[in-house]
């Protein structure tokens, strides 16, 4: 049985998307302590998120200079081959901190704790999940999130996993017209009015995927297994992207049972380097389409 479950509850969305309900299926009851808030702010400078641990909203907003950049970014995860993925906040919350470590005004850094158990001890997978936030001076529309992964195996026996992230940025708070390409399979770039996204990721994931809203979101709440495609750069659009990770966690105890990935993403006001790199590579991909749609010449 997969370590994610769903819960049965529905969650509502923003009024943009309307309502959206999880699957039913392997239900886990989900023992989260009181103690911990139903959200968190995160602030420093000019920049604030707003994460959700406990539904599948996750960081749902991202605020720099006053003007949200980001709809929805979450984690989901597979054991396993087959069946669905299910959304990290399926997991027990088991521990949730958020502190202030560069003395600016409000708390920059939140740590997240999941098991697939009520506590530590008698879970067999855990999920560590750090957030840091570090804004810039006002007025600048720059930000940074870095985002530190880490899943541990606490059995006697090797556990596969594939784990995927999902990120729906609305630059400058609107959906429409946003740009997302691939440089390279560790990267993503994204643009919209005036502002830029560029996504570094580590290790390299096994696979990425752009495409438009709500298609990658469907395809990790649906009843099987997502594979993504290596696809969709130069996406224009309400755009929405994923990567996935997979990798088999060793036994504990052996020096290896513990695997994880960072994020660091990046807002900003484009530089005429970066505009040129994007701007070549849609004329690239234009390029490659007319190709693909030329009649074979006749002999």
């Amino acid at each position: 049985m997969s370590r994610f479950h769903n819960f049965t509850d529905p969650f509502v969305r923003g009024p943009r998307r309307g309502a959206l309900s999880l699957l039913a299926g392997a239900v886990f009851a989900v023992a989260v302590p009181l103690a911990h808030a139903t959200s968190y702010t995160l602030t420093d400078l000019n920049s604030s998120i707003t994460v959700d641990p406990t539904s599948q909203d996750g960081i749902s907003a991202w605020k720099v200079d006053g003007v949200n950049q980001l709809y929805q970014q979450w984690f989901w995860g597979r054991e396993g081959s087959t069946g669905p993925e299910h959304s990290l906040d399926s997991l027990t919350l088991l521990n949730a901190k958020a502190t202030d470590t560069n003395f600016n005004p409000g708390n920059d850094t939140l740590s997240l704790l999941y098991g697939d158990g009520t506590t530590t001890a008698d879970s067999s997978l855990t999920v560590a999940l750090h957030l840091s936030l570090a804004g810039g001076a006002a007025g600048s529309r720059t930000s940074d999130l870095n985002t530190q992964a880490m899943f541990s195996n606490l059995t006697d026996s090797p556990v596969t996993l594939h784990i995927f992230q999902y990120s729906d940025f609305d630059l400058s708070d609107n959906s429409d017209n946003d740009t997302a390409t691939a440089p390279n399979a560790n990267t993503i770039i994204q643009s919209d009015g005036g502002m830029i996204l560029t996504d570094s990721a580590a290790p390299t994931p096994s696979k990425w995927q752009i495409g438009p809203y709500s298609g990658l979101l469907d395809s990790l709440n649906d009843s099987g297994p997502t594979g993504l495609t290596d696809s969709g750069s130069g996406t224009v659009g309400d755009a929405t992207y994923a990567r996935q990770w997979d990798f088999t966690l060793p036994p504990k105890g052996s020096g290896g049972a513990t695997v994880g990935f960072s994020l660091d993403q990046h807002l900003s006001v484009p530089d005429p380097g970066t505009v040129l790199l994007l701007a070549a590579g849609m004329l690239g991909l234009a390029a490659a389409n007319r190709r693909r749609a030329a009649p074979a010449e006749q002999d």
